[in-house]
C-alpha cells in the first residue's frame, strides 16, 4: 500500500493566495470524467474500420482525431493534470473536448454525422462541472461550431432544415440545463446558507484536508474562527502557525496516528490569533479512502469551545474555592475555640488589674497592663482574620447584604499581604462612604485578585520604591468607588483593550489562567457596578471598582458602646458549653455580677431543667457532641417553654445549612465567639429586660 503522504509541521509549504483547488470530490469527479473520455475514444477506435467508407467521411482526418485523441484522454488518464490546476485549466480541458467533438463530427459525416449525440454527452458533463451558465455557453459554442461545419462542408444550402432542427434542440437542451440547474443551485446555495447561518449559531467551521495535493478547504465560519482575512486561502503554514506552539506536536501527531490506522479520531487543541487572543476548539475528522483502500482526503469540523472552557475553568474555580472554603470554616472553628477563652480570660485579668489600680495597687502592674493590652489586640487582630476567614469560606452563600466597603479592603489586603509586602508598600486612604450591597465573599475575591496582580505587576525585593495605593472614595451621589493604583510595569495599549478577556493572559504559562480578571468583571457586573483600568507602560496601572452604595439605611455600629447602663446584678446565668477551658474562662468573666452555673453539654442541661431549675439567661454553645444547642432547644419546647426565650446562642460558625438555617430565624439570638463584651452584655441586657 502506498504510504500516506502526511506533510509535517516544519515542512508544509504555503499555496498561492486566493488560489482555487479541487477538493476531493471535484478530483473524483475529474477522474470519472477521463474515464468517460476513454471509453468514448476507445469506441471510436472500434467502430471507425467499419464505417470509415461512408460517403461524406474523411478518413484521414478522422483517424488523426482518434490517435490525437487516444493520446490526450491516456495523459489526462495517466497524469491527471487537474491534480494540482485552477478552474481555468479545468476550462481548458472542456475547450479541448468542444474542438475534438466538431473536429470528429467533420470528419463523420458534418451535418449527416450519426457522432451528433456526442455534442450532447459533452453539454451534459460541462453542466455537470460547473452548472448552469457554462452549459448555455457550452450550448450556443456547439450550435455555432456545427454551422460552421455544415458549412464548411457545404451542407448548409441542402440541410438547412436538419441543421436548424439539431441546432434548435442543442439550445432547448442549453436552456432546460439553465432552468433545471439554476433551480437546484438556488434551492442548493439557500440549504448552504442555512447551513453556515447553522454553523455560525453553533460556531462549528468544517474542513477538507487533501492528502493528495496536501490542500485545505474551510467553510466560512471555520475562516471567521480563525480570523482569515478575505481573498487569503487557507494553507497548512497558516494553520501550523495559528496552533498554539503547546499543542502542535501533539495536534500533528494525533491526526498522522489516526490516518494511519484508518480511524476517526476528536481532540480538543487551542488556537492562537494574530491579535495574541486565545481559543479553544474541539476537532472531529475522518478518513475517506478510495474503493482500494487508498486514503484521499480527511474531512470533519472545528467547534470553538473558548466559552464552554471559561464556563469549566470557572467551575473548577468554585470547586477549589469550596474545598478551601470548607477547610477555612473547619480552621476557623477550631481557632474559635481556644480564641475564645484567651479572650475571655484576658478580659478577666483585664478587669482584675483595673480593680488592683483603683485600690492604688503599686505602678509595677504598668508593665503588666501593657502586656496584657498588646495580647487583647493580637487577640482581635485574630478575631478579625477568623471573622474574614468564615465570611469567605462560605461561596454557596449567595445572599446580598450591606457591605462596609473598608472592611472588606481591608480582609482582602491581609490575605494578599504575603506578595504584596516584598514589592511595595502598602498605602490605605479611605473616605467615610456609605456601604454598598454585594455578596462579601464575591467582594473580596474581587479585592484580592486586583491586590495581587498589583503586587504581581512590581519586582520582588523592591518595596521602598514602590506602592500599591487604595483609596475609597465617593464617585457621585449613591455610588462609591475603590481605586487600586500601582508602581509597576504597567499595560501596553495593546492589551490594555482585552485584558477582561477570558484566557486572556500576560503571565507566564503557568502562572496565570487568564479567567481572574473576566471572574472580577462578572462579579461587578451583577452588582450593578462597573470597573474600568488605566494604564501606561513604565508608570504602572489604576483600577477603579465603582458600586452603587446603600440608600436609606442606617447600619449598626458591629461593636456597641460600652457606655450603657449598669446590667441587672444577680441574675442567673447558666452555660452551656463543651469546651471546659471556654465556660471556666466565661464563667470567670462573669461571675462577679451574676449567679452563674455551668453545663458540660446538652444533655445535663437538660437533667437540670428536668430537676425544676429555672436561670434569666442560658448561654448556650450551637454544636455540641452529646446534645446540639438546637436539639435542647426542641425539647425545651415541651418541658419549659418560657426557658427557650431566654436561650443565647453562642457559636463559632455555622457550618452547614441547618445550623445557618436555625439561626436566622426571628426568634434565635446568637453571637459570635469569641465574644466581645459589648455585645455579651447588651445581649444579657435583652434577655434580662
Amino acid at each position: 500500500m502506498a504510504p500516506i503522504p502526511m506533510i509535517p509541521p516544519a515542512a508544509a509549504k504555503p499555496l498561492e493566495p486566493q488560489r482555487v483547488l479541487p477538493s476531493g470530490g471535484a478530483l473524483e469527479t475529474e477522474r470519472r470524467l477521463a474515464r468517460v473520455r476513454v471509453v468514448v475514444v476507445a469506441s471510436g477506435l472500434v467502430l471507425f474500420p467499419f464505417v470509415a467508407d461512408r460517403p461524406g467521411y474523411r478518413p484521414a482526418l478522422g483517424w488523426t482525431i482518434l490517435v490525437l485523441g487516444a493520446v490526450y484522454a491516456l495523459a489526462v488518464l495517466r497524469f491527471e493534470p487537474y491534480w494540482r490546476s485552477s478552474a481555468v485549466a479545468t476550462g481548458a480541458r472542456v475547450a479541448t473536448d468542444v474542438v475534438f467533438t466538431l473536429a470528429w463530427i467533420a470528419a463523420t459525416g458534418g451535418a449527416d454525422s450519426p457522432w451528433f449525440v456526442a455534442m450532447l454527452l459533452s453539454l451534459a458533463t460541462t453542466s455537470y462541472r460547473f452548472g448552469s451558465r457554462a452549459a448555455v455557453a457550452t450550448a450556443l459554442t456547439y450550435s455555432a461550431g456545427y454551422v460552421a461545419v455544415a458549412a464548411a462542408t457545404g451542407q448548409l444550402p441542402s440541410h438547412a432544415i436538419d441543421v436548424a432542427i439539431r441546432v434548435t434542440y442543442l439550445l432547448l437542451l442549453g436552456a432546460a440545463t439553465l432552468i433545471i440547474v439554476a433551480g437546484r443551485s438556488n434551492r442548493l446555495a439557500w440549504r448552504l446558507r442555512l447551513l453556515g447561518t447553522m454553523q455560525e449559531v453553533a460556531r462549528v467551521g468544517t474542513w477538507e484536508w487533501s492528502l493528495e495535493t496536501n490542500s485545505l478547504t474551510w467553510s466560512d465560519e471555520l475562516r471567521r474562527i480563525f480570523a482569515l482575512p478575505d481573498g487569503v486561502g487557507p494553507t497548512l503554514d497558516f494553520f501550523t502557525r495559528s496552533l498554539h506552539p503547546d499543542d502542535r506536536d501533539q495536534f500533528f501527531a494525533s491526526v498522522e496516528q489516526a490516518v494511519m490506522e484508518r480511524r476517526s479520531f476528536q481532540l480538543g487543541h487551542r488556537i492562537l490569533l494574530a491579535d495574541g487572543t486565545v481559543r479553544w476548539l474541539h476537532c472531529r475528522g475522518v478518513l475517506l479512502q478510495d474503493a482500494d483502500g487508498t486514503p484521499l482526503t480527511v474531512v470533519g469540523s472545528s467547534q470553538d469551545v473558548t466559552d464552554q472552557k471559561m464556563l469549566e475553568a470557572q467551575l473548577l474555580l468554585s470547586d477549589r474555592l469550596a474545598s478551601i472554603g470548607t477547610m477555612a470554616s473547619g480552621i476557623a472553628h477550631e481557632i474559635n475555640n481556644p480564641l475564645a477563652y484567651v479572650a475571655t480570660n484576658l478580659e478577666v485579668i483585664d478587669r482584675q488589674l483595673s480593680a488592683s489600680d483603683a485600690r492604688g495597687a503599686p505602678q509595677r502592674f504598668q508593665q503588666v497592663r501593657e502586656a496584657l493590652d498588646a495580647a487583647r489586640h493580637g487577640s482581635d487582630r485574630v478575631r478579625e482574620i477568623v471573622r474574614g476567614l468564615k465570611t469567605f469560606a462560605r461561596p454557596e452563600d449567595q445572599t446580598l447584604a450591606s457591605v462596609p466597603l473598608a472592611r472588606v479592603v481591608d480582609f482582602a489586603a491581609r490575605i494578599a499581604s504575603r506578595e504584596i509586602e516584598s514589592r511595595a508598600r502598602l498605602v490605605r486612604e479611605y473616605a467615610d462612604v456609605g456601604p454598598v450591597v454585594a455578596i462579601e465573599a464575591r467582594l473580596t475575591q474581587v479585592f484580592v485578585n486586583l491586590l495581587v496582580n498589583a503586587a504581581h505587576a512590581i519586582e520582588r525585593g523592591t518595596p521602598d520604591k514602590n506602592e500599591i495605593h487604595v483609596r475609597i472614595g465617593e464617585a457621585s451621589r449613591g455610588r462609591a468607588f475603590v481605586e487600586i493604583r500601582d508602581t509597576g510595569s504597567g499595560i501596553s495599549a495593546a492589551n490594555l483593550e482585552r485584558i477582561f478577556d477570558p484566557f486572556f493572559t500576560t503571565k507566564p504559562t503557568g502562572v496565570g489562567t487568564g479567567l481572574g480578571l473576566a471572574i472580577c468583571k462578572g462579579i461587578v457586573t451583577e452588582l450593578e457596578g462597573e470597573i474600568t483600568v488605566e494604564s501606561e507602560v513604565g508608570r504602572g496601572s489604576t483600577f477603579r471598582v465603582t458600586l452603587p452604595t446603600v440608600s436609606d439605611t442606617n447600619v449598626i455600629d458591629a461593636r456597641p458602646s460600652p457606655s450603657r447602663a449598669k446590667l441587672p446584678r444577680r441574675n442567673r446565668v447558666l452555660i452551656v458549653d463543651d469546651e471546659d477551658r471556654y465556660a471556666k474562662s466565661l464563667e470567670l468573666l462573669l461571675s462577679e455580677d451574676y449567679d452563674v452555673a455551668r453545663a458540660s453539654d446538652g444533655k445535663r442541661a437538660l437533667d437540670l431543667f428536668s430537676q425544676g431549675e429555672r436561670f434569666d439567661v442560658i448561654l448556650c454553645d450551637l454544636m455540641m457532641p452529646r446534645m446540639t444547642g438546637m436539639e435542647l432547644h426542641a425539647a425545651l419546647a415541651e418541658l419549659c417553654p418560657e426557658q427557650r426565650a431566654r436561650m443565647v446562642f453562642l457559636t463559632g460558625g455555622a457550618t452547614d445549612d441547618l445550623a445557618r438555617a436555625f439561626l436566622a430565624r426571628p426568634d434565635v439570638r446568637h453571637l459570635e465567639k469569641p465574644l466581645e463584651l459589648p455585645k455579651l452584655e447588651a445581649a444579657i441586657s435583652d434577655v434580662t429586660a
